[in-house]
């Protein structure tokens, strides 16, 4: 079984409302300012952030060497953590090691001094899995007490409106009735801090075990790949059988029909011609009417060179007519919406607000930046999948959702919320529901949509003219609604 990891961790911020600084002396995410004993809320990850990067570290450090630093985000952190297992301040001892789970104290065996010890909260515990066991730290919440003895010093003062003699202890409060006058006396900084000794930093420390984060979340990467690399794999299965793939398909048979039955006319024609050449000039009577060989090469070169053109015609004409007519379709779009139509295949121009760039040639037909739901979602129907490390692998049930898109990634908080709802969903759904067999391509990643449908019948490698405008338009109710989605979730 592989040793424990302790790291030592010395930790401090500052009171947002005094500004004075605030030992943390534990993984706590509420502390009280020593100096005004306002509240501080500390957001979760700060700590989990540092055990973190100790985590990162551990591998290049050696036993009593560690880092330290400012950290500089909703407030500034001062820290310092070092590879160094649970020990006594006074003495020095190393504490005797504590199981996993233990919630009490452990004394030192040399001076007696007891240390608070505990599990870390389930907040800790799921942001750094690997944190064990917390030594030495304050506990959590309402358990937690003061590790400093407050003084028994008895201060004498003076009421300022009666002038009676007052006995201040530490039982008083900060704001003290006078004995005799019953006037409120609130009691100097200099008073209340000798009487409750300000806490400061001090070491504590935790226990690691178990794969790290970035280990898991490696681990996690990995499984997610496998599964992708085995969606891929069906979603390419099924797009070699789609429709538009064998309508691409009869056309580059007809195209190659006809042009092998123009050049097999013009052979024969040619063949014919040279035979009845050969059989004039057998006959004494048309010899001098036929022409030489050289005569006959040059016939047959030229006859040639007509088939081949005579085939290129046709081809061109039977594979490029379907084009034009899109390309007629795209220039009247562009026109009857206001694009810039700066190519034959290519127009730029805004709808309902939104910027969409439409060029049914390239890999997405129709692509538009989103307004609201940048970082939600990272779909793409085709690997590979790179998605940011905080988003998670999802899975909706959903045959036409998850048939689509095997790279498929979101948000935390959304994959929480598409377990119990498909309402997040809706707006994908409503598009599939016309477009979703139809779909070759469809990417939305870092807040840019794109999709491109399979071409029908003979529109080889472009969008049919009737699918254009339908299209664009569907694609920019798409990107309103997920932004409509999005603007409600914030």
């Amino acid at each position: 079984m592989p040793e424990p990891r302790y790291a030592c961790f010395e930790i401090r911020t500052e009171c947002d409302r005094c500004g004075q600084p605030v030992p943390l002396n534990g993984p706590a995410l509420l502390v009280t300012c020593p100096h005004c004993f306002s509240e501080v809320r500390l957001p979760e990850e700060r700590i989990a952030d540092l055990l973190d990067d100790f985590e990162n570290d551990y591998p290049e450090l050696e036993p009593r060497q560690g880092h330290g630093g400012t950290l500089m985000s909703e407030r500034t952190y001062k820290y310092g953590y070092w590879r160094l297992p649970p020990r006594c301040p006074d003495c020095k001892k190393v504490l005797p090691e504590v199981e996993i789970g233990t919630e009490g104290t452990v004394a030192c065996e040399d001076c007696g001094r007891s240390f608070a010890t505990f599990p870390p909260e389930d907040w800790l515990a799921k942001a750094c899995p690997s944190a064990k066991q917390v030594i030495g730290a304050d506990p959590p919440l309402e358990e937690r007490t003061p590790s400093a003895e407050p003084s028994s010093t008895v201060v004498a003062l003076s009421c300022p409106s009666c002038g009676g003699g007052l006995r201040i202890t530490e039982e008083r409060s900060r704001i003290a009735p006078c004995d005799y006058c019953e006037v409120e006396v609130y009691l100097p900084d200099e008073v209340w801090a000798r009487l409750h000794p300000v806490e400061k930093v001090r070491e504590w420390w935790v226990r690691f075990e178990g794969p790290t984060k970035a280990q898991l979340e490696a681990q996690r990467r990995l499984r997610d790949r496998e599964e992708e690399a085995a969606e891929v794999r069906g979603r390419a299965a099924r797009v070699s059988d789609a429709p538009g793939e064998h309508a691409g398909r009869r056309v580059d048979l007809l195209g190659c029909a006809v042009g092998m039955a123009m050049l097999l006319a013009l052979g024969i024609l040619g063949a014919g011609a040279v035979y009845l050449v050969r059989v004039g000039r057998a006959s004494p009577q048309w010899a001098e009417h036929v022409p030489d060989t050289e005569g006959l090469l040059a016939i047959g070169i030229f006859a040639g060179m007509a088939s081949l053109f005579v085939a290129w015609l046709v081809w061109q004409h039977v594979s490029d007519r379907h084009q034009r007519y899109a390309m007629r379709a795209l220039r009247d779009f562009a026109v009857r919406h206001g694009f810039e139509h700066s190519y034959s295949s290519h127009c730029v121009g805004v709808l309902d607000g939104y910027e969409v760039t439409l060029d049914w040639s390239g890999d997405h037909a129709v692509e538009l930046e989103l307004k609201q739901a940048e970082e939600d979602w990272h779909l793409d129907t085709d690997p590979p999948g790179d998605p940011d490390e905080e988003l998670v692998r999802f899975s909706t049930g959903d045959p036409r959702f998850d048939g689509l898109f095997p790279v498929r990634y979101t948000t935390l908080p959304m994959a929480k919320a598409l377990e119990t709802s498909k309402e997040p969903l809706s707006p994908l759904l409503e598009f599939l529901d016309r477009w979703g067999g139809r779909i070759a391509r469809m990417q939305l990643i870092d807040g840019t949509l794109g999709c491109h449908l399979h071409p029908r019948g003979p529109y080889r490698g472009v969008l049919p003219p009737e699918d254009i405008e339908p299209l664009v338009l569907d694609t920019v109710a798409l990107a309103r609604g997920l932004d409509e989605q999005a603007a409600r979730r914030r």
